[in-house]
């Protein structure tokens, strides 16, 4: 990358479907390709926000992604460092306020994002304070919370 800064970038995309039948199960479901192959992802709301509740809500895949985006920014860095970690738990939660999705007030509808790593009884955490700085820097999922993106929206007819 450093030689040709064009492979540093990457289009991630999602496709998926709303599906409209049956009042259990998945209410969006999308395809995924990576190098490995392809991959398919189910989400359903909350009871409270139209869903069963069966499976992962939207935000729970919003914070898986957080979090694991996170960690391995961090854990990338640390061995860039040279900062052995043989065991690592990261816990990431996000406080959501839901009274602007309804229409109630103009309150942000993330309050919050809170990271906790647990890493094992031998590790010097000293070090690692000023990798978790760096990491917030670097991490491209909280880049995206934390910085205005540009965001384009178009609904087009069916082809079908």
């Amino acid at each position: 990358m450093k030689s040709d800064p064009a492979k540093a970038k990457k289009i991630n995309r999602v496709d998926g479907e709303w599906i409209c039948e049956g009042s259990h199960g998945p209410q969006f479901r999308a395809d995924f390709e990576t190098e490995s192959g392809k991959f398919t992802l189910e989400t359903d709301s909350p009871s409270f926000l139209g869903g069963t509740g069966t499976g992962p809500g939207p935000l729970h895949y919003c914070i898986f992604g957080l979090t694991s985006c996170f960690a391995s920014t961090f854990m990338t860095l640390a061995a860039m460092e040279g900062i052995s970690i043989k065991s690592a738990r990261f816990l990431g939660e996000c406080h959501v306020d839901f009274s602007k999705t309804f229409g109630l007030s103009d309150k942000p509808i993330m309050e919050n994002v809170k990271f906790r790593i647990t890493v094992d009884r031998g590790t010097n955490i000293e070090p690692l304070k000023a990798l978790v700085k760096l990491a917030e820097k670097r991490c491209p999922a909280i880049f995206s919370l934390t910085n205005s993106i540009n965001v384009e929206t178009e609904v087009v007819p069916s082809m079908e």
